[in-house]
């Protein structure tokens, strides 16, 4: 069976885009179910918010070479719990949205401790505006594909 990278957050828009910019297309059919796409699985935000849907996303990676949790740093409260990526067995990147033209100091950093209490593998500063980063973020999920990191 074909990997995918699974990939999760509270915003279907944000995610959508992630989802976008990973796939290299654009105008994603919208579903409130699980999404198998040609290289990327997309989780329901109504996941996170379901206590009871937790055992199917952890489930789903059993279809995946990795996980994306993204974040934004605009949000104002907390969305996964402390130790949430230790139920996977598969490397797990947090990915901190934020845009350059908002002051996001503060948020980039509530995210950042957010996702060390999570215990993600990687955290990542991701600006969707800025192509160069963009382009190494498509690099590194490349690598992370290929089982090189």
């Amino acid at each position: 069976m074909k990997k995918r990278i699974m990939v999760i957050g509270p915003n279907d828009k944000e995610k959508e885009k992630i989802i976008e910019l990973l796939e290299g297309t654009e105008n994603l059919p919208h579903v409130c179910s699980v999404l198998y796409l040609d290289k990327t699985i997309q989780i329901p935000s109504s996941y996170l918010r379901g206590a009871g849907m937790m055992k199917h996303i952890i489930s789903t990676q059993q279809n995946a070479s990795a996980v994306l949790m993204i974040l934004s740093a605009s949000r104002s409260f907390p969305i996964y719990s402390p130790n949430f990526a230790k139920a996977f067995h598969i490397p797990t990147i947090g990915i901190i949205l934020y845009t350059k033209n908002e002051d996001n100091r503060v948020g980039v950093g509530q995210c950042r401790r957010e996702f060390k209490e999570t215990k993600v593998d990687v955290i990542q500063e991701l600006d969707l505006s800025n192509d160069k980063q963009c382009q190494q973020f498509l690099h590194i999920m490349n690598r992370i594909k290929e089982g090189m990191i």
